[in-house]
C-alpha cells in the first residue's frame, strides 16, 4: 500500500530515515540507528494508511524497541555471535526503500517479507545463543 500511496515529501522523509545507516556511528551512541529503524518502520505503517497497522505498531512500539535496541547493540558487538550485522539491515532496509520509490507493491511486499524473515532468523539465533550462555554449568 505504502509504495502506491507515498508523495515525493513522504519518499524523501523516507530516505532521510535510511541515511543513518550509512553514517558512522560511535559503539557507545547506538540511538541514532534505534531511533532511524523505528521511524523507517513507522512512517511505511502511515503512508499505508493501514490505521489497525499503526495503531499495533503504537502498542507494540516499547517491545519493539527493546527488540530493536538489543539487536543494533549485539551487531555491534563482535563477542555477540549473531551474524547479523548493520550492512545487513541497511541492504534489507534499502531494498524496501527502492521498491517504495519505485512504486512496486509486489517488490516492496517481497522485500518487506525478506526482512521479516530475516528478523526471525535473527531472533531465533540469538535465543539460540542466549540458551547456550545463560545455561547452567555442570557440577
Amino acid at each position: 500500500l505504502a509504495a502506491t500511496r507515498i508523495t515525493k515529501s513522504q519518499l524523501e522523509t523516507l530516505e532521510t530515515y535510511l541515511q543513518a545507516w550509512e553514517m558512522p556511528i560511535e559503539d557507545s551512541d547506538l540511538s541514532a540507528l534505534w531511533v532511524s529503524d523505528l521511524n523507517f518502520h513507522h512512517q511505511i505503517y502511515e503512508v499505508a494508511g493501514n490505521r489497525h497497522l499503526v495503531r499495533f505498531s503504537e502498542i507494540a512500539a516499547e517491545l519493539a524497541a527493546i527488540y530493536r535496541r538489543n539487536t543494533i547493540r549485539r551487531m555491534s558487538d563482535p563477542q555477540s555471535g549473531t551474524s547479523r550485522s548493520r550492512d545487513d539491515m541497511r541492504r534489507e532496509h534499502n531494498a524496501i526503500y527502492e521498491a517504495i520509490a519505485s512504486r512496486n507493491p509486489d517488490a516492496a511486499e517481497a522485500a518487506a517479507r525478506a526482512h521479516i524473515h530475516m528478523v526471525i532468523k535473527h531472533l531465533e539465533q540469538a535465543d539460540m545463543i542466549l540458551e547456550v550462555t545463560q545455561a547452567p554449568q555442570a557440577v
